[in-house]
């Protein structure tokens, strides 16, 4: 059972790519050309680690390239500064994302659904953390030497736009991470084998357009 879940999430996106795709080429309406395609935005997330107990509130930077009225390719990269348990098993969090968003163009609101893969890094443990010698160990001393599993993002967001240049994203979303195993996570649930994660995120952006 463990390995029919772990390719879900990477069926998943190459389904969503290949329908975003496929509106991108076959019957999305082309941008007026006076339309701005590019934004930058700095954004707030706040993420629930679930197999940690843990919450995690970073800052980052968000660009966007809206190739069609109902398709962009959107990428990011934030850090959450603070640490992570007590005792801390990780000194911050980061976060990168590539992907889409498929929604119609903000006129000046509209809905979208967002799908990303990337990465997070958890960071190593400020100070050496002292861990029980048991197996599988604890999924916090796992990550207490530093990693950087691969994640995949799906969220329903807001966007609206305000005036000519300024926009504001409102995001909500389930972030799969594959946690590395063997190891247990803080509801003491065992893993022998590296398994996804679901984490819920929450993101609100605030850029201009060009």
């Amino acid at each position: 059972m463990e390995s029919v879940r772990t390719r879900v999430p990477a069926r998943s996106l190459r389904a969503v790519i290949a329908v975003s795709l496929t509106a991108f080429l076959v019957g999305a309406p082309p941008l007026r050309a006076q339309e701005s395609r590019w934004d930058a935005a700095a954004e707030v997330v706040v993420s629930r680690l679930s197999s940690l107990e843990e919450t995690a509130v970073g800052f980052g930077l968000r660009t966007s390239f809206r190739a069609h009225d109902w398709l962009a390719l959107d990428g990011s990269v934030g850090l959450a500064p603070g640490d992570l348990g007590e005792p801390a098993f990780s000194g911050s969090l980061a976060e990168v994302l590539l992907g889409v968003r498929v929604g119609p163009r903000p006129r000046p609101l509209a809905g979208y659904v967002a799908l990303r893969g990337g990465f997070v890094r958890y960071s190593e443990a400020p100070e050496l953390l002292a861990c029980i010698a048991i197996f599988p160990p604890p999924l916090a001393c796992v990550l207490s030497t530093g990693r950087s599993p691969a994640a995949l993002q799906a969220g329903l967001g807001l966007e609206r736009h305000l005036g000519e240049r300024g926009l504001v994203r409102v995001e909500a979303g389930d972030r799969l991470v594959r946690m590395p195993g063997p190891s247990f996570d803080s509801r003491s649930e065992a893993r022998l084998e590296d398994y996804w994660s679901h984490e819920l995120r929450l993101a609100m952006t605030v850029g201009l357009r060009f």
